[in-house]
């Protein structure tokens, strides 16, 4: 029966006969960090452990074959993530479009104790709340 034993960091990381281990797992760690920046930029109801697989299996290819890692983040980035940040900000104009046009804005006068007029400005979103509420009072 064969015995078993563990093999030493040590032996690991400076034995001659380990050296390509190590440039795989420098490989391997720069190229998770990339796609870990690629997986987070999706929408978490998107996203599924097998993307981050293969953006990880994508970034190693390029960093093989030479590509430097900020030049493969932003190539992966372009190619999958960026459709979703544009998405996503059009959705945020067109909601800021709509809320612009039912704010109304009311400006009310509270003196204050020196003798100052004090400006108090009131954003209601909807523009039934302004017709039918009354306003909460604002202290300064």
């Amino acid at each position: 029966m064969r015995v078993h034993k563990p093999l030493p960091r040590k032996r690991l990381i400076k034995s001659p006969e380990f050296s390509n281990t190590m440039v795989h797992a420098d490989l391997m760690s720069r190229a998770s960090k990339i796609g870990s920046a690629v997986y987070q930029a999706l929408p978490e109801n998107f996203r599924q452990v097998w993307m981050y697989k293969a953006f990880v299996g994508e970034a190693i290819t390029l960093l093989k074959r030479g590509t430097p890692d900020e030049d493969a983040r932003l190539l992966l980035w372009k190619t999958y993530a960026e459709v979703w940040q544009i998405k996503k900000a059009q959705e945020n104009k067109t909601a800021r479009e709509e809320v612009s046009q039912n704010n109304r804005l009311r400006i009310s006068y509270k003196g204050s104790r020196a003798g100052r007029t004090n400006v108090i400005l009131l954003v209601v979103s909807k523009k039934t709340e302004f017709a039918t509420r009354s306003y909460p009072k604002i202290n300064c």
